[in-house]
């Protein structure tokens, strides 16, 4: 599945015509990395059956191109679903993520785990995620148009 995904690039992984991709939206806003994971932890618990569907079909899409691992699901897949969570968050409310690469304490001062880091790295490799600015110490990153396409078609 990966190789497919290597192959075909992410708008034909995730059959989308890539001639037929509307123009994604523009991001509104901004948010960080722990910012967007204790929101996402929050809404994982509160957020309604529409947040948390399209957190699943979020959490599907990151197993079937192995962004995140599935066979570690049993161990980690509570940081699994947070991570798809923080993606459906970011798409429900139009918001770039904003994640500082050389200061990471950040993440460990909030109580998050350092996997947080790696995902976003495969999501990058994965094209789930697009790097929209890169800096010497930053990333800004929003979703990919094969996850929205995705998400998009899910809703008909």
């Amino acid at each position: 599945m990966q190789l497919d995904l290597r192959t075909s690039g992410s708008p034909n992984f995730f059959m989308v015509d890539p001639d037929t991709i509307s123009e994604t939206d523009e991001p509104t806003g901004t948010t960080t990395l722990p910012e967007a994971l204790a929101k996402a932890e929050l809404l994982i618990d509160t957020g309604s059956s529409g947040f948390n569907e399209k957190t699943e079909t979020i959490l599907s899409i990151l197993y079937a191109t192995d962004t995140v691992p599935i066979r570690r699901s049993a161990l980690h897949g509570d940081k699994h679903k947070i991570f798809a969570a923080l993606i459906a968050y970011m798409e429900t409310e139009n918001l770039e993520l904003e994640v500082d690469e050389y200061n990471t304490s950040e993440l460990r001062t909030f109580g998050h785990s350092m996997s947080f880091m790696q995902f976003l790295a495969k999501a990058e490799a994965r094209y789930v995620l697009n790097v929209v600015l890169r800096t010497q110490h930053k990333a800004i990153y929003w979703i990919g148009e094969g996850v929205v396409e995705s998400l998009k078609n899910g809703d008909k």
